[in-house]
């Protein structure tokens, strides 16, 4: 790939990783906006006075991996708070460089099946990028959709693919890093470090 094309791909990818992040704490944002009872309605201000910043042109397809459906878990509010995103991003944030965002949303019921699935249509839908908030089946999807040359943008990764591969931009230290820091808290918590001699440490994780 010449320097033309990997800066664009940078640049997808970077677009992309604002949106999903915009996504996923977009509902939880949403949440706390609601006016106190002691302030008055006008002062509170209202989503009518967004600014109006329109995207035009060829829109700009973003893969979508959404868990829902399945017997163990899912998790519907994530494509909810993506899909608000975008008509923010599209009606109010110019979009992706100016150009429209069509989110190309796939449900995938955590199982090897429909992760494929959902793999290949993003492939055929000829996505400028793939975005997952966190799924068990990286392994399923990643391979076929970076075997595309298709930029892939995880918020938490969970399989090694996800937190090892070049072609793969993980977003946080993904599931290992998370249960690593709440196991080092808990040890903290259990020991403070001014009160700890290496035998109670050792003593404080049996």
């Amino acid at each position: 790939m010449n320097s033309n094309g990997r800066n664009r791909q940078f640049r997808t990818i970077a677009g992309a990783s604002a949106l999903l992040i915009a996504g996923t704490f977009g509902l939880a944002a949403c949440a706390t906006d609601e006016p106190q009872d002691d302030t008055p309605a006008a002062a509170a201000g209202s989503t009518s006075d967004l600014p109006s910043d329109q995207a035009s042109g060829d829109p700009v397809k973003i893969g979508f991996v959404s868990t829902e459906g399945g017997a163990a878990v899912s998790l519907p509010e994530m494509r909810e708070g993506a899909e608000a995103a975008v008509e923010y991003l599209n009606n109010n944030g110019g979009g992706l460089a100016g150009r429209p965002v069509d989110l190309v949303v796939c449900k995938q019921q955590e199982e090897p099946t429909s992760a494929t699935a959902c793999a290949n249509q993003f492939v055929e839908q000829d996505v400028a990028a793939v975005l997952s908030p966190g799924t068990s089946m990286g392994p399923a999807i990643v391979p076929i959709v970076i075997g595309a040359g298709i930029p892939y943008v995880t918020l938490n990764g969970v399989a090694p693919i996800e937190l090892t591969s070049p072609d793969v931009a993980s977003l946080s230290a993904g599931l290992p890093g998370t249960l690593t820091a709440a196991a080092t808290a808990a040890q903290q918590e259990a020991c403070p470090r001014s009160r700890c001699s290496p035998a109670t440490v050792v003593e404080s994780r049996r």
